[in-house]
């Protein structure tokens, strides 16, 4: 089968969007952490800004120089692991997010977002997973379950599921 682009045009395009899609987020975060302070309504620490900027540099960091390693050098691969399920996590959580980025949102955006995480099951699906444990825990599940024989060979052959 002939391929539609050359992997390194692929990885480029990539590497392209996830950085667009995480400095945009930035930027809707700093928005909103600037609007809370200077509003003086439930202002958020500098370290926690900078604990959602370093998360953010985390997450790049895995998704773009790394993610070009990963299928040469396993311990790259390993790395992207470890930092997008314990490092990354934590990190961002630490940022406070909801609240900047609610407050960094043009307001018919922030609205639309508010009314879909005060509907009950995404609220009850949110309190679960942001608790600290159920993201350790669940992380490590993932890894562990990702690393059996039968997922690792399915990642390898698939770049979908690899993916996922």
């Amino acid at each position: 089968m002939m391929e539609l682009a050359p992997s390194w045009l692929r990885s480029s395009l990539s590497s392209i969007a996830i950085t667009s899609v995480l400095l945009t987020t930035a930027a809707i975060y700093l928005r909103g952490w600037y609007r809370l302070r200077r509003a003086g309504r439930y202002p958020i620490s500098g370290w926690r800004l900078g604990a959602f900027i370093a998360g953010g540099f985390v997450v790049w960091t895995a998704l773009s120089p790394l993610a070009g390693l990963d299928r040469q050098f396993l311990i790259a691969h390993m790395v992207e692991h470890l930092l997008l399920m314990t490092l990354a996590p934590p990190l961002l959580l630490l940022g406070h997010p909801q609240l900047c980025l609610e407050r960094g949102l043009p307001q018919f955006l922030a609205r639309s977002a508010r009314l879909a995480f005060d509907w009950p099951p995404v609220e009850g699906l949110r309190r679960v997973f942001a608790n600290p444990a159920v993201c350790f825990l669940s992380a490590t599940a993932v890894l562990l379950i990702w690393h059996l024989p039968r997922s690792f060979d399915l990642a390898m052959r698939s770049d979908a599921w690899h993916a996922i």
